[in-house]
């Protein structure tokens, strides 16, 4: 088990290399931060959201529900208690292929913390 920040606003092309490189080595990839910690407008984006509608789920359900389509274990965390009782729903539905591709086009290259590639 690896740990790393994925998210949404966050694929770069090494991050998806390197899932799928630990996904063929039987390696599970952890998802920390999965709503950026709350910055950058995640939990309020648009697309998200319309996802969310039409499958009856919040932007956090959603963004749960398209890591752990990708094999990911995710670690939400939240102090507010009807929101960690929410996180158990992302496991009630699936998303579509367009869904997932949706999501995945989000990626707007913002970092909550220095990109580990540029740390000398």
């Amino acid at each position: 088990q690896i740990r790393t920040r994925y998210y949404p606003y966050v694929i770069s092309k090494s991050t998806e290399e390197m899932i799928a490189y630990m996904k063929t080595n039987g390696v599970v990839a952890e998802a920390y931060a999965p709503f950026a910690s709350g910055a950058g407008g995640l939990l309020k984006d648009p697309v998200i959201e319309k996802i969310g509608a039409k499958c009856g789920k919040n932007v956090g359900q959603v963004i749960l529900r398209w890591l752990v389509q990708q094999g990911c274990i995710a670690l939400p965390k939240s102090s507010n208690f009807k929101r960690a009782k929410g996180i158990l729903e992302a496991f009630d539905f699936k998303l579509s292929e367009d869904d997932m591709n949706a999501i995945a086009a989000l990626d707007k290259g913002f970092r909550t913390c220095p990109d580990p590639n540029e740390i000398p």
